[in-house]
């Protein structure tokens, strides 16, 4: 219930199905560089664990440079 509306906040929707674990990540990636409020615990601990893998470990060189090429990505999106 919270993935269906999170997916249905996104400025760009999700084209995968709801059973594919690839949707909730790509949902939670949208809603944090769209800086989206989530409801409900389940979401809010899955960002948590989004935020430490990619943008605190790992792939933290690239976080700056993804954010710019995602806002120029929404600010030119036309449904």
């Amino acid at each position: 219930m919270e993935l269906t509306k999170l997916l249905d906040r996104v400025p760009i929707p999700v084209k995968e199905s709801l059973e594919e674990p690839s949707a909730k990540i790509n949902g939670l990636l949208r809603a944090y560089i769209s800086r989206l409020k989530l409801e409900g615990l389940s979401l809010n601990s899955d960002m948590v664990h989004i935020r430490q893998v990619w943008f605190m470990g790992e792939l933290s060189h690239i976080s700056s440079e993804f954010d710019n090429v995602v806002q120029v990505v929404l600010e030119n999106y036309k449904p």
